[in-house]
């Protein structure tokens, strides 16, 4: 059981709000938007190893996702409303690749699956509450968006900009329902069970301050109830040098202790990581050094949630106990050559010095990421996007593979 209200209170309360919303503001729904994205998702891994347990796995799907976003009432305490609901079916599939819900009893995927939820929306002067569905990218919890349908965050945020340069945001998730789910579960960590999950959630207080528009100094501090805590400090400034040069310093600090009754088990865990970037022209060419202290790794949540507060988050994380990781990459905007709307991103990754336990010797580990992305500007096919990713990772003891993603969206601005 969660903490706080549910879906279906949040429900009833939007429903008495549109019954009442034309006598506060015809705003409410002149200023809304809606729109749908229909997404069709390809994925296939080759276990290259000679001692694979199985050669492959892939998925293809079509999702639809919906998004209406209402306007505020005028008032002094102004109201609003977003409605959300996701459906994705499957074309194909063999295995269990995080695309689509997985049975372990039947050893196969569900044919489709769906959710949906509500957000509501209060703002006053420059403060924004929002309680019900979201979809966060925070450096306390983010949003996975790397598969079929993303995940979404269950809670109550509050976010304020009336000090000038400051941004103070506080609140509470309670549940998420992950890539592969229908269902609002229990926040717990990565590769454990439900009955590791904290039934308080997870409770936060983050400050970003831009020092100028181009410097911003970040503290975020959260506690998974009965799991862990979390502080964090990130900088993140760039430095136009002419006037197509711009240099990028990106430095991010993360401190993990267990709280109270420890439900994850042992949790000891702090890292840095920099990263350094030039972009000149259409070219970026960027490094990223990442170390893992402590005697665990990074305590990821479940559902393959984004780590944003991390330099070197990848497919692989790179996040193992006492890892060292560099990267570098580079990314070309394909206007260069009179393609506007594409863009050519590489990077390679290597982790070392990753502690197996004791008496064991040391992994390693790389990662290899080709991207290719297109958005029609123009026509017919303007609102459509292509993504084309090929990942191929090897491990000293672990699984080889190679990873291709296709995707393909469109996006319906209906109004």
């Amino acid at each position: 059981m969660h903490s706080t209200i549910g879906t279906e209170k949040l429900f009833i309360g939007v429903v008495l709000f549109l019954s009442q919303a034309s006598l506060a503001s015809a705003h409410v729904l002149d200023d809304s938007k809606m729109v749908i994205d229909f997404r069709n998702f390809y994925m296939n891994r080759n276990f290259v190893n000679e001692n694979a347990l199985i050669s492959r796995q892939y998925s293809w799907s079509q999702g639809v996702l919906g998004n209406f976003s209402s306007g505020f009432t005028d008032t002094l305490i102004a109201v609003g409303f977003d409605l959300n609901a996701q459906y994705a079916l499957r074309i194909d599939s063999s295995g269990n690749d995080g695309s689509l819900p997985f049975s372990s009893d039947s050893k196969k995927t569900s044919p489709d699956y769906s959710r949906a939820g509500t957000t509501l929306k209060l703002r006053l002067n420059r403060t924004l509450a929002l309680i019900g569905d979201q979809q966060p990218n925070y450096p306390i919890m983010g949003s996975e968006t790397s598969r079929q349908l993303p995940s979404v965050a269950q809670g109550a945020v509050v976010q304020s900009r009336d000090l000038e340069g400051f941004t103070f945001t506080g609140g509470r998730y309670w549940s998420q329902v992950t890539r592969d789910s229908s269902e609002h579960a229990d926040l717990y960590l990565m590769n454990q069970s439900k009955n590791q999950a904290s039934e308080n959630g997870l409770d936060f207080l983050g400050i970003d301050y831009d020092v100028t528009q181009n410097f911003r100094v970040s503290h975020w501090q959260s506690v998974l109830h009965d799991i862990y805590k979390q502080r964090y400090i990130g900088i993140q400034f760039r430095h136009p040098v002419g006037k197509i040069t711009t240099l990028g310093l990106d430095i991010r600090l993360n401190d993990f202790h267990p709280d109270g009754s420890q439900l994850g088990g042992e949790i000891d865990n702090r890292n840095y990581g920099a990263g350094l970037s030039l972009t000149r022209g259409n070219h970026l060419i960027g490094a990223t050094y990442q170390r893992m202290l402590g005697t665990t790794g990074y305590p990821s949540l479940s559902g393959n949630t984004d780590v944003t507060s991390l330099v070197g988050w990848s497919s692989l994380g790179f996040t193992r106990p006492n890892e060292h990781s560099w990267s570098i990459r580079h990314v070309y905007n394909m206007a260069g050559i009179g393609l506007p709307g594409g863009r050519f991103f590489t990077r390679y990754t290597k982790g070392t010095q990753i502690e197996r336990g004791e008496g064991l010797s040391r992994d390693k580990e790389t990662e290899t990421d080709f991207i290719v992305d297109y958005a029609f500007q123009s026509g017919s096919l303007r609102n459509l996007s292509l993504q084309l990713r090929y990942i191929p990772i090897r491990q000293k003891f672990g699984s080889d593979a190679d990873t291709i993603r296709f995707s393909a969206n469109y996006t319906w601005n209906v109004w």
